[in-house]
């Protein structure tokens, strides 16, 4: 068993250093702006907001709310989204290792999920899209 941990915190470890490498290096694109002006407000603010604007459910801008009263950077509001991914890749280990008893399978469902561009690439960007791969 202490062997699958540690095993684990290095597959978490890739998975962050794949996530947060070169965070910084480029902007926000039109639709993470989008986010992170609706999400400037007050809390109800953030949740009215205009008919058809997004259908998106409101967890990630509860959270990217609450986070911009101390957060200003590109990159401390990308966080947020690097953490859910990193969050993402245990829950994998865990589901892996529920569905057949072994835990060697729940390290390969975290490995590969820590190394796939698509899982990157969506907690890199300030969208609702993290979000919807851990829940």
């Amino acid at each position: 068993m202490a062997r699958e941990r540690l095993w684990l915190c290095v597959i978490l470890l890739l998975g962050s250093v794949l996530r947060l490498w070169g965070l910084g290096t480029f902007g926000f694109n039109s639709d993470e702006a989008g986010e992170a002006v609706v999400s400037r407000g007050t809390f109800r603010d953030t949740l009215e907001l205009p008919r058809g604007w997004s259908m998106d459910p409101p967890l990630f801008r509860i959270c990217l709310c609450a986070a911009q009263r101390f957060i200003r950077s590109d990159v401390g509001l990308r966080a947020i989204n690097v953490a859910v991914g990193v969050l993402t890749i245990a829950a994998a280990f865990l589901m892996g290792q529920k569905a057949t008893g072994q835990a060697v399978h729940g390290l390969i469902a975290a490995f590969f999920l820590s190394v796939s561009s698509a899982n990157i690439h969506h907690s890199r960007e300030l969208r609702t899209y993290a979000f919807f791969v851990l829940f």
